[in-house]
């Protein structure tokens, strides 16, 4: 068998750029971008991400059947990979896409079809690329340094992911911004597909014979106790990690006060990972794979305990330090579960008589996502009954400052020297004014409009639920720029710690308890794969084989 080349092996990692970056970015942003942006309520938002996922979950097994059956020239896996080059820069960019429509019925319906059009398009990439790293080597060793590499590459989309991001969508309006990043990164992930589809080659034998497409064989993977074990440890971790990411640049933003940390934070726990990405998978090859995964979890569960009980008394350099232990342990639960994953797809020729890597890959991923799709669902809804409001705007003078105190109090500095000069609650429509200027103001509603000085237009405009910039309009002389501001309740702030740690830390039990009595040691898989290479297999060695693993 034809060893993998360095140039194949980094063609093939390369791939994960969007594997790892495009979920890391909706992860952590898509939510607050349908909130914030397009603005429709957590509760619409969750079902947006729900709806979509069950859509993706239904299709991710129907695509593994499809792509074991597939029969090229260019192998089964391939001419997806290349489809993928064309398709994903269309369907990220479509994601990030705000429109303006005034009934939020119409925005529902278009996030709705954009989002559902995007998981599509994953599917049909992610599912054979998945299947194709089983498929790349049958060396146990290539095969794990082929995907220690691609998780690598992972890794560094995530940091890259968790940065620059906002940075972009910084240098233009809103909804200019976060079209224009999604394009940017559309380009990014789809290039590496096309040096698969040229360089990388599938090293297993193709049956002759194709399997029926029937629901059987959708959910036979899950007959296989080894599958069952990893997929609770994997889908446990990963569920986890959707539940810090959906809620994380909220965390920043509310409970903390400071998102203008919220790329560092990021970007610190991401270079841990990336740090101890090949000491993760140093250490699973000494120690075994589930005693690594074990201690991950162990060290993820110090992490978010700690992000639910941080105080803003606290130092500012603890969040990092705590974003650091999070990242520590957040390496192992994701590079192990798929490290291990070509192991077991081995077992698939013992339990089924032939080796099914797309079928073990689109069940693998129809559970993440439904597993997925509840979780964020019911992370909307826990926002929505936890008293979330939508974030107001706010225009003031270009020389002023403006951010939320401790007592959720809008703080206005308007001549930027650190002192306060207003102190608004709108939820009480109170204003103190701690300055000698003169001041007129009225709350229409749930807007307020001041004028300082007896100017003849408004000096500033504070909102609770318009978008004060699409109805306001500046000149480019204008002396007044908008700014965003938040105002929570406190049963909201409570409900945010709950999330962030008492469901990841039960979560994250329950996986070690699995990993504990997982079956596939790497005394049994040296054995079944010496087993496999018998010309005369012994009947009974098969039955107590099966009776581990299967």
């Amino acid at each position: 068998m034809k060893k993998i080349t360095k140039k194949e092996m980094i063609a093939f990692a390369s791939g994960d750029l969007f594997g790892g970056g495009a979920q890391l970015i909706i992860g952590f942003f898509y939510l607050r971008f349908l909130t914030d942006v397009v603005r429709i309520n957590p509760v619409l938002a969750g079902t947006v991400i729900l709806v979509s996922k069950i859509w993706d979950a239904i299709a991710d097994p129907v695509m593994g059947v499809v792509t074991d059956n597939t029969r090229t020239r260019f192998g089964r896996r391939k001419p997806y990979i290349l489809a993928g080059f064309f398709l994903i820069v269309i369907a990220f960019t479509l994601l990030w896409f705000a429109p303006n429509f005034d009934s939020i019925l119409g925005k529902f319906l278009f996030v709705l079809f954009s989002y559902i059009f995007y998981s599509t398009v994953s599917t049909i990439v992610t599912i054979p690329y998945t299947a194709f790293s089983s498929e790349i080597s049958q060396d146990i060793k290539e095969r794990d340094q082929v995907n220690g590499t691609r998780l690598f590459f992972s890794q560094v989309s995530s940091l890259i992911g968790a940065v620059l991001p906002m940075v972009i969508v910084g240098m233009f309006p809103e909804k200019t911004g976060y079209l224009f990043m999604g394009l940017i990164f559309s380009i990014f992930y789809a290039i590496p597909y096309l040096g698969i589809f040229l360089l990388c080659e599938e090293r297993v034998p193709i049956p002759k014979e194709k399997r029926r497409f029937s629901l059987t064989e959708i959910i036979s993977p899950f007959r296989v106790k080894t599958y069952r074990s990893l997929m609770g440890m994997y889908l446990s971790a990963f569920f986890v990690m959707d539940v810090v990411s959906a809620v994380f640049t909220y965390y920043m933003t509310y409970l903390i006060h400071r998102e203008d940390l919220l790329e560092f934070v990021l970007g610190t726990m991401l270079i841990t990972q990336i740090i101890m990405l090949f000491f993760v998978v140093m250490l699973a090859g000494k120690i075994g794979k589930p005693k690594t995964y074990m201690i991950g979890a162990a060290i993820f569960i110090v992490g978010t305990v700690a992000l639910g009980f941080y105080r803003n008394s606290w130092p500012i350099e603890t969040i990092f330090m705590i974003s650091a232990v999070v990242g520590l342990g957040l390496t192992a639960c994701i590079v192990i579960p798929w490290v291990m994953f070509p192991d077991v797809t081995d077992v698939s020729l013992l339990a089924f008589g032939e080796r099914r890597s797309g079928s073990f890959a689109g069940f693998m991923a129809f559970l993440r996502k439904v597993s997925s799709a509840f979780g964020i669902w019911t992370i909307g809804l826990m926002l929505q009954l936890s008293g979330y409001m939508q974030p107001g705007e706010m225009i003031i003078p270009k020389n002023a400052t403006a951010f939320i105190n401790k007592e959720a109090m809008l703080i206005v500095d308007l001549q930027n020297d650190g002192n306060d000069d207003i102190r608004i609650d709108m939820k009480m429509q109170q204003v103190e004014l701690l300055t000698n200027e003169k001041m007129d103001y009225v709350f229409d509603k749930d807007v307020l409009k001041i004028r300082l000085n007896n100017e003849q237009k408004d000096s500033m405009i504070v909102e609770k639920g318009l978008k004060v910039t699409d109805v306001y309009d500046f000149s480019k002389n204008s002396t007044l720029k908008s700014v965003n501001f938040y105002n929570q309740p406190e049963s909201f702030m409570t409900g945010l710690r709950i999330i962030i740690f008492v469901l990841p830390s039960l979560l994250l039990l329950l996986a070690i308890f699995i990993a504990r009595n997982y079956p596939l040691s790497r005394t049994i898989h040296e054995r079944l794969l010496k087993f496999y290479e018998q010309k005369n297999k012994n009947k009974e060695e098969e039955e107590e084989l099966k009776k581990w693993l299967v």
